[in-house]
């Protein structure tokens, strides 16, 4: 709001201000459909991609694999969106006792560069078959599960068709939801991932399946954001089709401060907030980030110098 910005003049006089605009940040897009390999795209244990399909799993058993992009933002965001389309295709051989139906499914994994690397999560050959692949991360983390597999022996899981929410790893999922498709049915199907500062929605085939759920330790980060997939004892050509990712940096910021009359030549001190809410997260500024929104000392203080046109 106007009341939240304080402009001075060179004599250290308030200016009058009648407008306040925030101008959106440019958001960085990447969109991908694996006729090759992405040159930021980091391959784990058993995914390659194969002429506009990035294969996850083979049909054999005992596989794993992951992808990652490394960081796509410049810097932290708290909104950004994750486009793809999936398939399962039907398993063309039997796996191991009474598994061989389907594989496990896929996560869409976001974990944070500051704590996780894109390779970090597989080593050559190692076989994370439980439970999708989902990364264990060394900090912060969030998994939207496809899951095709009833892991009832753990408790972890309730049917062999749901999506799940899950956090840092844990395979005990926060959320689950029908997602009124049958996944492991062969078909390519589009979901959608949205994130606004720390509030979550995924929609399936147009359908929404969580709407503005928070999400628990969500804080600003620029996110590796990627897929697993792991079969087990059972077989499942597990791919991701397509991929869109729109990431909206927070460091881009700008704003646009009109004021009634014409300005003098100059240097001019600017004062913002600590009342005017974040545009990306609707809270109070936290300035010099110590956790605590809304603080005088979270006010913005800078300068600008205004100059004659050549």
């Amino acid at each position: 709001t106007v009341d939240d910005v304080i402009v001075l003049d060179p004599g250290l006089t308030p200016v009058a201000v009648d407008s306040v605009m925030v101008l959106p940040p440019s958001p960085v897009m990447v969109v991908e459909e694996f006729e090759v390999t992405p040159p930021n795209l980091v391959l784990n244990g058993d995914a390659f991609v194969d002429g506009g399909d990035l294969v996850l799993t083979e049909d054999s058993s005992q596989v794993s694999g992951s992808a990652f992009f490394e960081p796509i933002a410049g810097g932290p965001v708290v909104t950004f969106s994750v486009t793809f389309d999936f398939r399962m295709d039907p398993p063309l051989s039997e796996g191991e006792g009474e598994f061989f139906d389907a594989g496990n499914g896929i996560t869409l994994s976001i974990l944070d560069s500051a704590t996780d690397t894109p390779d970090g999560l597989f080593d050559a050959g190692e076989q994370r078959s439980f439970h999708i692949g989902m990364p264990t991360s060394n900090g912060f983390s969030f998994n939207i599960e496809l899951d095709t597999l009833n892991n009832e022996n753990a408790g972890v899981d309730p049917d062999d068709n749901h999506v799940g929410l899950n956090l840092n790893g844990d395979p005990n999922s926060l959320l689950t939801v029908d997602p009124l498709v049958d996944l492991n049915d062969g078909f390519t199907h589009t979901a959608v991932l949205d994130v606004v500062g720390g509030l979550l929605s995924f929609s399936l085939d147009g359908t929404p399946l969580f709407v503005d759920e928070p999400i628990p330790g969500f804080h600003p980060l620029n996110p590796l954001i990627g897929f697993t997939a792991s079969t087990g004892g059972a077989v499942q050509r597990h791919v991701i089709e397509r991929v869109d990712i729109e990431l909206t940096p927070l460091a881009d910021t700008q704003f646009l401060i009109s004021c009634p009359e014409q300005s003098d030549l100059g240097v001019y001190q600017i004062g913002i907030g600590p009342g005017i809410l974040d545009a990306q997260t609707d809270l109070p500024m936290d300035q010099d980030e110590d956790g605590v929104p809304g603080q005088v000392g979270d006010s913005f203080l800078g300068t600008i110098e205004i100059i004659p046109l050549d």
